[in-house]
């Protein structure tokens, strides 16, 4: 097919000519930022919890160590697990501020872990937000509950609130936790 333009008459062969219409191009354009629109915010609930499980095993390793120098754990609490059936006291199982000095974690104030053989901090002030709070990558402060039911049994755990950002205390699927105690 030849076709003439301007004034001069050119010649202009569009045969054999290959590419892609606009027509072509844009709904290519749209495919790609559907699937964009999908893929990313799954890939960032999955960095967000991965982010979340790897402080948490961070803090257990923290833990151990703080146990292992002064023979207590957070609060004093020793991590247990009652008998199935059997509720744990109610008073005191739950720590929302992982960096209060009777936790050991970050500080210590002589009023928990009095005695030469703590020897802290065991977390860097690195997982601390800008407020100083200890939070995971949801905004919620991460917390220690001495008892934690899972499966008709109550563990001690270390848990972030997870996506929803329930409280600490309510258990619910979303939560993310390690088991530190039983």
């Amino acid at each position: 097919m030849l076709f003439y333009c301007g004034m001069g008459m050119a010649e202009i062969d569009l045969r054999g000519e290959k590419g892609f219409t606009l027509v072509e191009l844009l709904i290519t354009l749209a495919i790609v930022s559907a699937l964009a629109a999908i893929a990313i915010p799954t890939y960032s609930k999955y960095v967000n919890r991965s982010r979340a499980i790897a402080v948490l095993a961070h803090v257990k390793d923290s833990l151990k160590a703080l146990d292992h120098d002064t023979d207590i754990w957070p609060g004093g609490k020793t991590p247990y697990v009652c008998p199935v059936n059997q509720t744990p006291p109610a008073a005191g199982g739950e720590y929302p501020d992982l960096t209060a000095d009777d936790i050991g974690l970050f500080n210590n104030n002589g009023s928990v872990f009095a005695g030469p053989n703590w020897d802290g901090p065991y977390m860097q002030s690195s997982f601390l937000a800008s407020d100083g709070m200890f939070r995971d990558p949801w905004g919620t402060p991460y917390f220690i509950d001495y008892d934690y039911q899972i499966d008709g049994k109550w563990y001690a755990v270390v848990a972030s609130s997870g996506p929803n950002k329930s409280a600490a205390g309510v258990h619910d699927d979303d939560n993310i936790y390690v088991v530190i105690g039983q």
